[in-house]
Order: structure tokens, then C-alpha cells, then sequence
């Protein structure tokens, strides 16, 4: 599917790293479901206020997914978009899950 073909593109890109603390490691692609895995390098997630980075995350992936016309267009066809967050020792930090009904 065309979907497998674009997680096959970006796997061969990572992993790398988005910011200062945040690295891309992988993205799979399962029935309708994009899951993208992060690792935040420089922290623990005793170190984080983790409702605090699940609200901002929401509010950033929401926005930047939902003005991407070809996300969008994946969205509501029923894909939905996963994104999952390890911290330094791999323990999880959060499991955001966006699909269409998240955008307004």
C-alpha cells in the first residue's frame, strides 16, 4: 500500500534527531495506523511534567496535522496518527493518539 511505502521512505531517514532533545526513531505502520516512536535524550520522565508535555504535544500535532491536506485526507479515510515518547532509559512518557475527529 502506499502507506507502507511511505513508512519504508522514512524508516530509511532515522533515527534523527528533531531538536535538541527529541529523536525520531522509527515509524511503523499497522492496519490503519501511523505510530511514530520519539525518545526524548536528555531527560527521565521523573524529570518531566508529563501532563504538562501530553497537553502541549495535543496541541502541536493536532494543529500540524489538520493543515496538512494530505494528512487530513489519510485522517478521514480512518488512519489514525500514534506518536509515543520514551524518555533517556526508555521508559514511556506518552502515547498520543490523533485522528479526525481531533480536527475542528
Amino acid at each position: 500500500s502506499a502507506y507502507a511505502k511511505q513508512t519504508i521512505l522514512i524508516n530509511r531517514t532515522l533515527p534523527k534527531m528533531i531538536d535538541d532533545s527529541t529523536r525520531h526513531d522509527s515509524v511503523e505502520f499497522t492496519m490503519s495506523e501511523y505510530r511514530y516512536n520519539y525518545t526524548i535524550v536528555d531527560r527521565t520522565v521523573d524529570e518531566i511534567d508529563v501532563e504538562l508535555f501530553i497537553f502541549q504535544s495535543e496541541v502541536a500535532l493536532t494543529t500540524d496535522l489538520c493543515k496538512t491536506e494530505s494528512v487530513r485526507e489519510s485522517l478521514e479515510a480512518g488512519v489514525r496518527y500514534s506518536y509515543n515518547y520514551a524518555d533517556s532509559m526508555g521508559d514511556q512518557i506518552a502515547h498520543i493518539v490523533i485522528q479526525d475527529e481531533d480536527c475542528l
